[in-house]
């Protein structure tokens, strides 16, 4: 038995009570939403697109910033039609169906719902002769030149959003954005990490064990002298603040953190002299003639 919102012939046609509810519930979200049209507003206008694009930095522009030239593709308005998608000398007529609006209404139980008009895709026109480069689209792919400037303190995998430079729709001024996704390339003196670089220098064993000067390269350019303890441990780093990676969010820069490698020379690097040096100096080791040295 068909109630006043359930069974067969009632007001919804549904076959059941749950049925019945289904479909009132798909009428509410479409009449909420205005009908669902293709562009989801009154003449199925569409979107700008936004256009992605691939962008290689070399390390060094990455971490201070620079000026990129960006060449890409995007689609714009057809340069034939103006935009409008009819060939030249003619033009688009209005719909009958819809009389312009891209509008119709649709009897759904006891609502009248707006969805776009079928017969011109809701933009209220229909085009009798289509331009013949975008078919009636008015929109055609073209080489784009535009110069990017990037930030100081930019990583691999990080993106670049440029409003406004991206894609176009035929007959309309509004364009997307350019989005640039950051490939940056590896250094073979600074290792990366944030804000933060690191730099391996390599000593000799007798230096680490002396102490002394060495030479260290910045980001900068510069090398800077540092004072290096006597009995410097492989793997013992320091730190020089401020050194570091410039951060996007600013406050400063990151720091430079270096490493000391020791290396133990290989017997074909040594002389016969040095090895006889070694040997003395292992012998006095193993003697205790540096017991003083071990007590103290």
């Amino acid at each position: 038995a068909g109630g006043p919102f359930g069974g067969a012939g009632g007001p919804f046609g549904g076959a059941g009570g749950a049925q019945g509810f289904q479909n009132m519930e798909d009428i509410f979200q479409q009449f909420f939403r205005g009908g669902g049209g293709p562009g989801g507003g009154a003449g199925g206008q569409r979107a700008a697109p936004d256009v992605r694009v691939t962008l290689s930095l070399r390390f060094k522009e990455a971490v201070f910033g620079c000026t990129k030239t960006v060449v890409f593709q995007a689609p714009d308005s057809c340069s034939r039609c103006g935009g409008q998608g009819a060939e030249p000398g003619t033009s688009a007529s209005e719909c009958e169906r819809c009389a312009g609006t891209g509008r119709v209404e649709v009897r759904h139980g006891l609502f009248m719902v707006q969805t776009a008009c079928q017969e011109c895709g809701g933009a209220g026109r229909v085009i009798r002769s289509p331009c013949t480069d975008c078919r009636g689209s008015g929109t055609a792919v073209r080489d784009r030149t535009l110069d990017v400037r990037v930030p100081a303190g930019v990583s691999f995998g990080q993106t670049l959003r440029v409003p406004g430079e991206g894609g176009g729709v035929g007959g309309s001024a509004q364009k997307g954005n350019l989005i640039l996704d950051l490939e940056v390339d590896e250094d073979p003196v600074f290792q990366r990490e944030g804000a933060d670089v690191t730099v391996t220098v390599r000593v000799s064993a007798v230096h680490a064990a002396l102490g002394g000067e060495v030479r260290v390269p910045t980001l900068d350019g510069e090398d800077i002298a540092l004072r290096m303890p006597p009995g410097t441990q492989p793997r013992e780093r320091v730190v020089m603040q401020g050194r570091g990676v410039p951060r996007v969010s600013g406050g400063g820069r990151g720091d430079q953190f270096v490493v000391y490698e020791v290396e133990v020379p290989r017997p074909d690097q040594l002389t016969e002299r040095q090895r006889e040096l070694l040997r003395e100096f292992q012998a006095l080791q193993e003697g205790g003639e540096n017991g003083e040295d071990r007590a103290a």
